[in-house]
């Protein structure tokens, strides 16, 4: 008799749900391998100069205001799994934007250009 009404049988019991563990398993895994790498890389910049910048083996990221060229250089390097060669880090002041009579600013934010050794690029998904 069970607890809450219903029997277990033997085939229940032993059929694992593997698959779905797997699954999760392997995205918290994956997740945990990062650590911070995703607070410090904000997101990708897709523009037509940084689609430039890619033949050249140069990509750009928006990412965290505290953020400091070693840790984008770890970041990139554990996110993408490539080797990075040199990271120039700009603080992009925030323009000036008017809605009617009310006049404000939109926030400073942080781009990062990473430059990849050869051999190395980031593939993009489509």
């Amino acid at each position: 008799m069970a607890i809450f009404g219903k029997d277990k049988t033997e085939k229940e019991e032993k059929k694992p749900e593997t698959a779905d563990l797997k699954v999760s398993e392997t995205k918290a895994k994956s997740k945990e391998d990062t650590g911070d790498a995703y607070k410090i890389l904000v997101k990708p910049l897709v523009t037509e100069k940084s689609f430039k910048g890619m033949a050249k083996g140069q990509y750009a990221f928006k990412v965290n205001k505290k953020a400091n060229k070693i840790s984008v250089r770890n970041a990139v390097e554990k996110v993408y799994d490539v080797k990075v060669l040199r990271v120039n880090i700009i603080t992009v002041k925030g323009k000036t934007v008017n809605r009617g009579r009310i006049a404000g600013r939109t926030s400073d934010w942080k781009k990062a250009i990473v430059t990849l050794k050869p051999g190395n690029t980031i593939a993009q998904a489509n």
